[in-house]
C-alpha cells in the first residue's frame, strides 16, 4: 500500500511539472505574437 501511495504522489508531481512546462511554453508563444 505504501509503495502505491508514493508512486501516486510521484506521478501527480511529475504530471504537475509537465503541465507547468506546457503552460510556460504557451505563454512564451503568446508573448512572441
Amino acid at each position: 500500500m505504501e509503495c502505491a501511495k508514493t508512486d501516486f504522489i510521484l506521478i501527480s508531481m511529475y504530471s504537475f511539472e509537465l503541465s507547468l512546462l506546457e503552460f510556460k511554453t504557451l505563454v512564451k508563444k503568446q508573448d512572441q505574437f
